[in-house]
Order: C-alpha cells, then sequence, then structure tokens
C-alpha cells in the first residue's frame, strides 16, 4: 500500500511526499532505502509495484470512478474510511474524471479524509475548508495537511487562489 506523507523519497507535491508502505493490520511499515536495496529494486520499481498492489487491497482502486458526490457538491471516495485514500492523489488520471467547477481540488486533511472539488466551486470549498479545520482540531487519525492542493497539467501543487477569489483568506489562514 501507499501512504502520503513521509521523508527523503520523491515529493508528490510541495508539502506532500509519497512513502512507500507495508499495510499491516494495524500500522503501515515504512520501506526505507536499505529495504528497497535488500529487496533489489529501485524506488520507481517499488512504487509500480504498490501502486499495482492497491486494487488488491482496496477494488474501489480498480473501478473507473469510485467517488460519490455529496450533497455539498464535493466528491468523496465511496469506500468505508481507510488510510489508504491519500494514495488516489497518485492517480490524476481518474481525479480528473470527476466533475467539478474548475481545476480539481484535493483536501487530504487526515490519512483517511479525501475530499474533491473545483476552484470555482464557492460553496463546496467553504463547506471543506471548515471540514479540514474540524478534522485537524481532532486527534484521531495521522494528519496530512491543511494545505489544499490543484490538480495542474502535470501535477498536484500547493493551492492558494489569488487574492481576488471570494476564499482567499479562508484558504490562507
Amino acid at each position: 500500500g501507499l501512504a502520503v506523507p513521509a521523508g527523503d523519497f520523491p515529493a508528490l507535491a510541495e508539502h506532500l511526499d509519497v512513502i512507500i508502505a507495508e499495510d499491516a493490520p494495524d500500522r503501515f511499515n515504512q520501506v526505507t532505502r536499505p529495504i528497497l536495496e535488500q529487496l533489489g529494486l529501485s524506488w520507481n520499481e517499488a512504487l509500480r509495484l504498490a501502486m499495482w498492489n492497491l486494487p488488491q487491497i482496496d477494488p474501489g482502486f480498480a473501478a473507473d470512478l469510485p467517488f460519490v458526490q455529496r450533497e455539498g457538491g464535493y466528491w468523496v471516495y465511496s469506500s468505508p474510511p481507510s488510510e489508504l485514500f491519500t494514495s488516489w492523489l497518485l492517480f490524476p488520471e481518474k481525479v480528473r474524471r470527476l466533475a467539478v467547477k474548475g481545476k480539481h481540488v484535493a483536501f487530504v486533511p487526515k490519512a483517511s479524509l479525501l475530499a474533491i472539488t473545483g476552484t470555482d466551486d464557492v460553496p463546496a470549498l467553504q463547506q471543506l475548508i471548515a471540514k479540514t479545520c474540524d478534522a485537524l482540531r481532532k486527534p484521531e487519525g495521522r494528519s496530512v495537511s491543511a494545505v489544499p492542493f490543484v490538480l495542474e497539467a502535470s501535477a498536484w501543487r500547493p493551492w492558494l487562489p489569488p487574492p481576488s477569489h471570494p476564499l482567499y483568506w479562508a484558504i490562507k489562514e
């Protein structure tokens, strides 16, 4: 399985690293460079293997569109909560299939929380800003990021809209 964030491997985006981890029943065990060397795998080979393995662990990763749209207009993954949710950021081609207003924006305050909306959907963004703040106040679950990420043409990037955006200050805060 994969989990985000961590340490000395290539970043998925600024503020967001990728780790390769063994998904044990009660925890993730990070796969380190010495372990990769011992296995005779490069980082890229191990990442491809981990991404291939995700549908074996969670069949939603093999589905075309395993997300559901909430009343607020944002999308969430339709499976029971899992610390694998953040791994969806590694599949931008599938995230792009979600209908949003503007560019895709992902909120990942906790490893088991992922919500996606669009840069131009102000009501959905307002809800997700509030939900992110609430989630990060709670001690339960592994925190990932207070920063929303926008899906650009080639990669995820931290997102702070221009000052003219109605939620600029709320997101900046």
